[in-house]
């Protein structure tokens, strides 16, 4: 159907934009997991450990009654921190790549390569304060581990998004919308069809049916 709609170089663009906006994402998240506080799940169901919550042997599994592990060299909100720190980078890099393109009034070399130049050194002070400053939260069974963390996950999240700018206007509109329409459909189907959501929902309903049964004695 779309290749009827769209001509062939479009559709090339769009998935091209797609997939850079996919590995983009997938730095950013990288750098933010790796700074994150872990917590562990008991699935009584299929014996799996999950990182989601954490059991106490004394107390049941529930969603209303959660204790987290206390990890050494932990930050209280670090991973929020963190986030703020990597949503700044984002916003330099934008401007970077904005002067690469325009305004076409500056001059390149005297006035636009200068002011990337103090952006980018800004970029790399903001790394080393996210190295330096805080922990990186060690995990059980870590799978993959990115060497040189935060700075090349956060070189790739910058080289992602300056191939995103070459694309054209068209493949940007298209790309963002349906990226936003997978979102709207990711985010309606894990709020429906979530494991937690369903836990908290019978949780209410034993809660209401214990009330209702002492009201009626």
């Amino acid at each position: 159907i779309f290749t009827i709609i769209f001509s062939f170089k479009v559709l090339i663009h769009m998935v091209s934009g797609g997939a850079l906006l996919t590995f983009s994402a997938v730095c950013y998240t990288l750098i933010v997991i790796s700074y994150s506080k872990q917590k562990e799940v008991i699935d009584e169901s299929s014996e799996l450990i999950l990182n989601e919550f954490v059991v106490n042997e004394e107390q049941p599994l529930t969603s209303l009654n959660q204790q987290d592990i206390e990890t050494l060299g932990y930050i209280e909100n670090q991973e929020l921190k963190v986030v703020s720190w990597m949503g700044i980078f984002i916003v330099i890099s934008t401007l970077c790549i904005a002067l690469i393109h325009w305004p076409n009034s500056w001059h390149f070399w005297k006035v636009r390569l200068p002011i990337m130049i103090i952006l980018g050194f800004m970029k790399i002070l903001i790394l080393i304060y996210i190295k330096s400053m805080y922990h990186i939260q060690p995990q059980k069974n870590p799978g993959f581990v990115c060497p040189g963390m935060p700075f090349i996950p956060a070189i790739g999240l910058f080289l992602n998004l300056v191939l995103f700018s070459s694309l054209d206007v068209m493949a940007h509109l298209m790309t963002g919308a349906y990226f936003a329409v997978g979102v709207l459909m990711y985010f309606g189907y894990g709020y429906f069809h979530s494991t937690i959501t369903l836990k908290k929902q019978k949780e209410l309903e034993l809660i209401w049916s214990d009330g209702t049964e002492e009201d009626l004695s």
